[in-house]
């Protein structure tokens, strides 16, 4: 019995904490292609959910994790991007919209609160490679819910 007890606490000393697999818990949105279910939001880049311009995405945020989706703007298109934050009182996101390379395109990174700046409207330009938006919630969690629409 000692000695099991020892090897389990050896086992949890060793790996740490588990980590979220995802950042989208339950929320799925359909593909425009196929009308299947998908993650809205992707746990990295290199899987960040593809979609275009006329899309609406809506996912839960993960807490203390980012979410990512990828839209194919063409490279120097112009484009209206709406993002709105959804959760009780005191729900705050930071939501950033990056280039390829994970670099934040010109200060496009709001912090957005629900209880203020709930709705953000951004003129964007579409970047070589993708144009992705990057969210996350950070603790107190309230399990915010982030909308993206891109025309």
């Amino acid at each position: 019995m000692i000695r099991t007890l020892s090897s389990v606490a050896l086992l949890i000393a060793f790996t740490g904490c588990p980590k979220p697999t995802t950042t989208t818990t339950g929320t799925t949105t359909p593909d425009p292609t196929t009308g299947e279910a998908k993650a809205a939001f992707g746990d990295t880049m290199a899987d960040a959910p593809l979609y275009h311009v006329g899309s609406t995405v809506k996912g839960l945020a993960g807490c203390s994790t980012s979410g990512y989706a990828k839209f194919d703007i063409p490279a120097g298109q112009a484009a209206k991007m709406t993002a709105t934050v959804e959760g009780p009182p005191g729900t705050c996101l930071s939501v950033h919209y990056l280039k390829a390379n994970g670099g934040a395109v010109d200060g496009m990174m709001k912090e957005m609160c629900v209880d203020k700046a709930a709705t953000e409207t951004w003129d964007i330009q579409g970047q070589e490679g993708g144009s992705f938006i990057q969210m996350s919630e950070n603790p107190p969690c309230k399990n915010a819910t982030l909308t993206i629409s891109v025309q």
